[in-house]
């Protein structure tokens, strides 16, 4: 690497450390001896230059050379004659050079910015273009459109569907015949056909029934052998990934979905589509949970302003009876007034902070909604292209979402607090366990594992790789079960304490998934629990008699965990996180 950087266009500086010490002779020899063949080096150091403007610069010095030699041959008028022809000439040629020159260099000072954008502009009208000659030519035609979820990839090849052969689709590889070759998973050697009917209708037939469950039109599998006829903007999904859009201008009508201009039909609506319909019990419960918590929220929020207004008209009451009375009383009345008039500003002032809060929990409720609906909508289509691959490589292997909460214990209010995060679920029944995969993981493993898919369509052979290669496998990890929360407040009077404290579930649904029989005691620094042994500093009345000690021991027992879900209760254990 040094002798690379040494030499050259540059000037070289060397700064050697050696140590003194004996052991290290040959070491400190070695360098020093570097350091005097760098001392050798001869660099020759230039100013970097541009290789345009190198170029300028020497057509200047050409065009100048050649400006004087015009005025040296040239001189005064006189001298050329009509019979000096070969002068002629070759002034010519000189003038024809020197103009030549000029026009390179302007060519050549353009800047760089002005031809990409001449080139950018150039590319912009030839695709305008070649767009509208390719509606132009499928104006009564049907055809498909791609949808990419990338603009610069959206609605570039069409496929036309003609009226003497069908257009077939299958999965891509060597020798294939098919028009229309897909690659990944879901898609089979014969997957499926548009073909044109009498009536002038196209109709979408699988030519297996096995491809049935991977070709979607508006979001819905094809149920029918015999396939369905397409309507125009039918959004046609063939596998996990490729998206088209039916286009049939002769056969619009008012019925038909819009595809405007200003705002088409995309990759993403199509995707969402086939989501809502796969997913139509879950995106149910969701909004009927998300429509309750709206509710008990708007009911609680209701429930506390009508709790503060009857406090506040109480008072205003109590007020106006005090003032009534006022006149004639005594100091006392007076001030007892002030003070109920502080409690009613005071009373109004906590009233506003807790409508505030509520309202920002219930915005947070809702970004955190938002958050997780978009994550899911764009997981869902890779769990299940997962799923698919795990089926085509003979893999009895499930992929599942799950939501889980994480708790923050600094935080008050438990599950509701909580941050709800998306793993994915992995059942290896070949190895009878499962293990939790986090979405970053889960996307570098499906990368992987297509990729062994594309092999195995390529060679037609099951690959056959070592399980700490295999993209599918994790080794056995601890899975959590849930959190508990223990208190230490009695710890304040040096009081142990005993207790069973429940097992909150992380899997967004709340509720508990057992008990841990748990407890705490003060002790020694050795770990007695004798009272007899205890320091005479422990024995207190008041946690304030504990302030000004250096330390303060105490002993957590974990007892037994009960009421562990079965499937959950082989070899458990406790961690602890001390705050």
């Amino acid at each position: 690497m040094l002798q690379n950087a040494l030499g050259g266009n540059s000037k070289t500086y060397m700064i050697c450390a050696i140590r003194p010490g004996a052991k290290y002779f040959d070491e400190t020899v070695n360098t020093l001896r570097y350091a005097d063949r760098a001392k050798q080096i001869k660099n020759k150091a230039v100013v970097n230059e541009n290789p345009q403007d190198k170029l300028i610069r020497e057509l200047k010095a050409e065009n100048e050379r050649l400006k004087k030699e015009l005025e040296t041959a040239g001189g005064p008028a006189q001298v050329i004659t009509k019979e000096d022809e070969d002068s002629k000439k070759q002034l010519s040629l000189m003038q024809e050079q020197l103009e030549a020159n000029q026009r390179a260099m302007a060519e050549m000072e353009k800047s760089w910015e002005d031809k990409l954008k001449e080139t950018k502009e150039k590319e912009a009208a030839e695709e305008k273009q070649r767009e509208e000659e390719e509606k132009a030519k499928m104006a009564g035609t049907p055809h498909l459109i791609n949808l990419n979820e990338d603009p610069l990839l959206d609605r570039k090849v069409i496929y036309s569907i003609n009226d003497t052969e069908p257009l077939t689709c299958g999965r891509r590889k060597k020798g294939s015949d098919h028009k229309l070759q897909l690659g990944g998973t879901g898609i089979e050697p014969e997957h499926c056909k548009f073909e044109h009917q009498a009536d002038g209708s196209v109709k979408l037939i699988p030519l297996v029934t096995k491809s049935m469950k991977n070709i979607k039109v508006n979001g819905k599998c094809i149920e029918d052998r015999d396939g369905v006829t397409l309507k125009p903007n039918d959004r046609v999904c063939i596998g996990p990934s490729a998206v088209f859009l039916f286009k049939h201008k002769d056969k619009e009508s008012e019925a038909s979905m819009p595809d405007p201009e200003d705002d088409p039909i995309s990759f993403d609506f199509a995707s969402e589509e086939v989501i809502n319909v796969e997913n139509a019990d879950q995106i149910a419960a969701e909004e009927d949970y998300k429509r309750k918590e709206q509710e008990d929220s708007k009911n609680a929020l209701k429930a506390l302003e009508e709790k503060l207004e009857a406090e506040t008209r109480k008072k205003k009451e109590e007020i106006e009876k005090m003032k009534e009375g006022m006149e004639g009383a005594d100091a006392a009345k007076k001030e007892e007034l002030v003070v109920l008039e502080a409690s009613l500003v005071k009373q109004n002032e906590e009233k506003i902070a807790k409508l505030l809060a509520e309202n920002i929990r219930k915005k947070n409720l809702e970004a955190e909604y938002n958050r997780i609906s978009k994550q899911l909508n764009q997981l869902l289509p890779q769990v299940n292209e997962a799923n698919l691959a795990a089926s085509e490589l003979n893999r009895d292997i499930k992929f599942n979402t799950k939501m889980v909460k994480k708790i923050d214990p600094n935080k008050a209010g438990g599950l509701s607090q909580g941050k709800t995060e998306i793993l994915v679920k992995v059942d290896n029944n070949d190895e009878k366990y499962y293990y939790e995969w986090p979405l970053d993981k889960f996307e570098n493993r499906l990368f992987m594992i297509k990729e062994m898919l594309e092999e195995y369509f390529d060679t037609g052979i099951l690959p056959v790789i070592d399980k700490h290669a295999d993209p599918f496998w994790d080794p056995p990890s601890p899975i959590l079960i849930g959190q508990s929360f223990l208190q230490l407040q009695p710890l304040g009077c040096c009081i142990e304490n005993e207790m069973t404290a429940g097992i909150l579930s992380i899997d967004g649904r709340g509720g508990k998934q057992g008990d841990l029989r748990i407890g705490y005691k003060p002790c020694t620094e050795t770990g007695d629990t004798n009272e007899d042994n205890l320091p005479e500093e422990f024995l207190v009345e008041s946690p304030d008699q504990l302030l000004g000690l250096s330390n303060l021991n105490f002993l957590v027992e974990v007892d037994s965990a009960m009421n562990l879900p079965s499937n959950l209760c082989y070899n458990p254990f406790v961690k602890y996180h001390f705050q």
